[in-house]
Formats: structure tokens, sequence, C-alpha cells
């Protein structure tokens, strides 16, 4: 039976389950070689909410202690984080999530890259 349904340690990754933030559209996911054709990416449910949920599928396992360098990414509507300030209808203030939401994932190096509609101030 184990040739069949083979098992791995626990210390290799083999796929990888990354929520998202609701409504979330258009994921993508590259490492240094180019995009990883193998993700499956199930959108939010509208009636019962929760979080978007992209699953990957690194080129190789990765065993514990390694590293690996990729890049994770989605669009949003800009009105569900963007929200006026109080008082002053020019002033806006945007809140968004940056960072991993895997639990025990260190994170060396993060950069958050907002683009904006064209002619935006």
């Amino acid at each position: 039976m184990a040739r069949f349904r083979p098992t791995f340690p626990a210390q290799i990754i083999r796929n990888i389950i990354y929520p998202l933030p609701p409504n979330s559209h258009s994921p993508y996911y590259y490492d240094v070689v180019g995009n990883i054709s193998t993700s499956n990416f199930r959108p939010s449910n509208p009636i019962r909410g929760g979080p978007a949920i992209l699953e990957l599928r690194p080129r190789y396992p990765v065993l514990g202690g390694w590293m690996d360098e990729f890049v994770v990414g989605w669009d949003m509507q800009l009105g569900e984080w963007l929200k006026s300030v109080k008082g002053s209808e020019s002033k806006k203030v945007l809140r968004v999530p940056f960072m991993t939401a895997l639990p025990g994932v260190v994170v060396d190096d993060a950069e958050l890259v907002i683009t904006l509609p064209e002619g935006a101030q």
C-alpha cells in the first residue's frame, strides 16, 4: 500500500495553502525561475464569507531548514481598504495586511508595493 500512497516526512513542504483577503482576485505566484503553473485558487464565498485560498506547489519540495524565495500577489478593489478620514474628504487612510499569514514562517525581507490608478494623488 505504501507504494501507491507514499507518505513524506513532516519536514518536507510539498504544498503551501495561502489564505488571501476576502474578495481578492487574479492571484500570481512566481519564483526566481518564473511562473509556477501548479497552483489552485478558490475565491471567497460571497454568502459565507471567509478568506480566499491560494494553494501553491513549489517547483521542488522544500526541505526543513532550506530557504526558498518566491513572490505571491493578488488584486483587490481599492474601495475595500481605502477610507476617508473623518472631517476631511481629501485625506485618506489605506489599511492593508501585507505580511504573510503562514504560521511558523520566518520572513527576512518583505516588500510592499501599492499601485494606485492613473491620476491618483
